[in-house]
């Protein structure tokens, strides 16, 4: 690639996956050459790992919020067809 360095974007699209493959090729053309780069990568990639891990949470928490909810609000039946809050 003719350019001084990646740009920041691009480096987030790699990081994630979402360059076209010949894109991507000619980044990790210029990735080979250039220790800049490589570093910003590292941490782009550190970045991304956060950032998924934080979604996974979030997403663990609301589903759990989402079944205490269901659970609390939900009638059971008992014993002689009756349910448990009647």
């Amino acid at each position: 690639m003719n350019m001084k360095h990646i740009s920041e974007d691009d480096l987030e699209l790699y990081a994630v996956g979402a360059l076209s493959e010949l894109v991507a090729e000619r980044l990790e053309e210029h990735l080979l050459g250039c220790s800049k780069c490589q570093e910003r990568l590292e941490t782009m990639d550190e970045y991304v790992r956060a950032m998924r891990m934080a979604a996974e949470r979030i997403g663990r928490d609301e589903r759990g919020r989402a079944v205490d909810h269901v659970t609390r609000s939900v009638r059971f039946p008992a014993e002689g067809g009756r349910s448990a809050h009647d």
